[in-house]
């Protein structure tokens, strides 16, 4: 029977029962203390906590310590093939990656992890937020937005409606969300502690696991429970009677390589970048006999994430510089990018071997000198640079057009700029920029990035700057390119036009302006895009450019340039042609479209 007729019978309908009003933001946090433990909290100074820890098919040692009353914390893991510690020592990050190498970084303060640390959501006083709640999920999980005092983003806490337990905590940073969920709550002194911590991953593998076996409260406190360790780094040297190693550098488009022998083997050409970490390529350590001890989730300038092996080389060495006990990813991705390069490329060095010494990159003498940092002073001229931290990236402050911001820089990339999405879009680049050009613009670990090409008019880091560089703005909405806590990463298209030094210890560097100074910056004076393997194929052909007005369309494919069979065309040559060339030039091309097979020429010009 319907509604209708029943009515009409005057069936008198039960009412129905109004749904329970939401609790509010102070409420939800009231619920969960006192399901945590109430005011036995208010007694709570410290925490000390062992376990396991399980990541990428490694599984170690964790132990953890926690001062809840102002945040200092310091946590210690050995997984076998990785090892390391971190922690806040009131007023500074640290980092230690157990080698003896201790990195200082800024922490955003208060950071997410020394806000929860401190049971500041029960704690005001310890430091204030922004809390709002933000509705019930899943029909039973209350869910509260808490942004802390200074930070730069929220997080989520998600408290169980039933046990009123906090439930999981997720985090946002460079376009991807991380969940970090609490499980198996004991009781340990009148408080409620999770035993259980998961942090899930895309790949499985990677999940993150935690297992406490014993947390004490109030216990003994070892002395300097919470100061940051000191550097002491005893894995490097010179060979005996070398003041300095100097050895040749290559600059192949627009990328630094150096070669090394590792463990006695190669040498090897390895990549020389600021930013990155000691790196293989599978291929490389199938021929060093190198087994893969564990593994990572890591990003690079792709979107996408990928899965890192870890190994360890015994000895690395450059010139009369060496190094030992070296770990070093195993990324498969750097197969590819050699490839690109039509290069037999093994690998990468960066942060561990300038960390250690002091490096000198000259691009016009085409060659790197190394130094003990002991001693050391700086006798050229030019800009003095300093830089915190990002990682392994040092980050300097500068500008883009008049606006200020904060970029890393990487000689690893071959760009002037890459302009991080939420930079770009918070300050409207692409909209004020004459001409944009949506593209693929570069391959990196992570796959393709893309992004909007423009000319903009000034970058300036310090005393150093260049003119009307050419900027990408990436599209990214993961990875290091969605970063929003900076600006940019600053490529070779800048780098280049200064011999650089580095000094990693005192957190500086040094630019000369270099006979590079004074070139125009370029970018496809040609108007299309070629295969990054098959250069053959036209990928992409800009509109208003040369290529466009002599015909050209995607999919085409390249026979011959000047006379010579695209065999000998290989993408070095190919990016030489399109962005060093005088624009005015002539290019002969031989095409072929299906079954027919024409010539045609274009003149090389400016397109933005």
């Amino acid at each position: 029977m319907n509604l209708r007729a029943l009515l009409l019978l005057g069936t008198t309908l039960p009412a129905l029962a109004a749904p329970a009003p939401l609790p509010s933001a102070a409420q939800v946090l009231a619920k969960a203390k006192e399901a945590l433990g109430g005011a036995a909290w208010d007694r709570v100074t410290h925490l000390a906590s062992r376990g396991t820890l399980a990541t990428g098919g490694m599984k170690g040692t964790l132990e953890e310590l926690e001062c809840v009353t102002d945040g200092r914390n310091a946590s210690r893991y050995d997984l076998g093939a990785l090892k390391g510690a971190n922690g806040f020592d009131g007023t500074t990050g640290w980092t230690e990656d157990g080698t003896g190498d201790v990195r200082l970084e800024p922490v955003e303060h208060p950071a997410v992890q020394n806000y929860w640390t401190m049971r500041a959501l029960w704690f005001p006083d310890r430091c204030k937020a922004a809390i709002t709640y933000l509705g019930l999920r899943e029909d039973r999980f209350h869910v509260l937005s808490v942004k802390p005092e200074n930070a730069e983003r929220a997080f989520e806490l998600w408290v169980d409606g039933r046990t009123w337990l906090p439930e999981r905590l997720v985090k946002t940073g460079e376009g991807e969300s991380e969940t970090t969920f609490f499980q198996d709550y004991r009781e340990v002194s009148g408080v409620k502690l999770p035993f259980r911590v998961v942090t899930p991953k895309a790949d499985p593998t990677q999940n993150t696991v935690v297992e406490y076996t014993a947390i004490t409260v109030n216990g003994p406190l070892p002395p300097k429970a919470f100061a940051r360790p000191v550097l002491a780094l005893a894995d490097f040297g010179l060979d005996p009677g070398a003041a300095s190693a100097t050895v040749p550098l290559e600059f192949i488009s627009d990328h630094l390589f150096v070669m090394a022998t590792l463990n006695g083997k190669g040498p090897f050409r390895l990549f020389l970048d600021t930013g990155g970490v000691n790196i293989l390529t599978p291929t490389a350590a199938r021929a060093l006999g190198l087994e893969n001890q564990g593994s990572l989730e890591g990003h690079g300038a792709g979107e996408a994430a990928e899965s890192f092996g870890i190994t360890r080389v015994d000895r690395v060495q450059i010139g009369s510089a060496w190094m030992k006990d070296q770990r070093f990813l195993i990324i498969p991705s750097l197969e590819g990018i050699g490839k690109m390069m039509d290069l037999d490329v093994a690998g990468v060095v960066g942060y561990e071997l300038l960390r250690r010494f002091i490096a000198r990159v000259d691009y016009g003498a085409n060659r790197l000198t190394l130094w003990r940092p002991e001693g050391w002073l700086h006798a050229g001229k030019g800009f003095a640079l300093p830089f915190t931290f990002n990682g392994h990236h040092p980050r300097v402050k500068g500008e883009l057009d008049g606006i200020p911001g904060l970029f890393d820089i990487d000689t690893g990339s071959g760009a002037t700029l890459d302009v991080y999405g939420p930079f770009a879009g918070k300050h409207g680049l692409k909209a004020k920029a004459s001409r944009s050009i949506t593209t693929v613009t570069g391959q990196g670990a992570g796959g393709e990035t893309r992004g909007h090409v423009i000319r903009a008019r000034e970058l300036k880091l310090g005393g150093a700057s260049m003119k009307a560089p050419i900027v990408v703005l990436s599209t990214a909405k993961s990875g290091a390119f969605a970063d929003d806590s900076a600006a940019g990463n600053v490529g070779q298209g800048f780098l280049s036009r200064f011999d650089l030094t580095f000094d990693y210890r005192n957190q500086v560097i040094h630019l000369e302006p270099n006979a590079h100074q004074g070139e125009p910056d370029r970018w496809s004076l040609t108007g299309m895009r070629c295969g990054a393997l098959d250069t053959s194929r036209v990928e992409e052909v800009f509109p208003d450019s040369p290529a466009a007005e002599a015909g050209l369309q995607a999919g085409d494919r390249l026979l011959a340039i000047n006379g010579e069979p695209l065999d000998r065309w290989k993408a070095p040559r190919l990016r030489a042609l399109s962005q060093k060339s005088r624009p005015g030039t002539r290019v002969e091309l031989k095409v072929q479209r299906g079954d027919r097979v024409w010539s045609t020429g274009l003149v090389l010009r400016e397109i933005l």
